[in-house]
């Protein structure tokens, strides 16, 4: 089995059981990477397309240890904006949980947006958050874990096939 240069991060830590296991059936599909990293323990397919990353038990480790390992065109699978925002920079596709994409075009939006909500929490202005996981939120990841993972195997075999030549 050819395994292609992609690989697909995931935030362990904060990712629903629902987002991995899609993850992981794509991934056995497409022959595709996958880095599970957290803090704590994680449950992983054995699977040699598998790895599991155990980092320090600090706010940002996971994110950290991503953002230095992953390339352009890698597909992160986080909430995090700030994160986002850096494995953006580094050229990498991230899909939120709930199906939102972080790029070049939305990053600095985004960021601007999470840190006025997060202004406003702070001062009590507002309270809530987002709402439980939900169904249309796994389908709304799955619609555009879908989408990206298919441009960026794409993406990835053009660039095999030109070293290659």
């Amino acid at each position: 089995m050819k395994t292609s240069a992609l690989k697909i991060f995931i935030d362990g830590d904060s990712c629903p059981k629902a987002v991995k296991e899609v993850v992981f059936k794509a991934a056995m599909r497409t022959s595709t990477l996958v880095v599970v990293v957290a803090n704590s323990h994680q449950n992983i397919p054995n699977n040699p397309l598998f790895s599991f990353q155990l980092v320090e038990k600090h706010l940002d480790a996971a994110d950290d240890w991503i953002v230095d390992q992953t390339e352009k065109g890698h597909l992160i699978i986080a909430e995090d904006v700030p994160f986002a925002a850096n494995a953006v920079e580094k050229g990498a596709i991230v899909i939120t949980p709930r199906g939102r994409r972080f790029d070049q075009a939305n990053i600095s939006e985004s960021l601007a947006t999470r840190n006025l909500m997060h202004e406003l929490r702070s001062g009590g202005m507002i309270q809530s958050g987002q709402g439980a996981y939900s169904a249309k939120d796994k389908t709304s990841f799955i619609n555009m874990f879908d989408k990206e993972l298919t441009k960026a195997i794409r993406i990835f075999s053009m660039i095999t096939n030109s070293n290659e030549g």
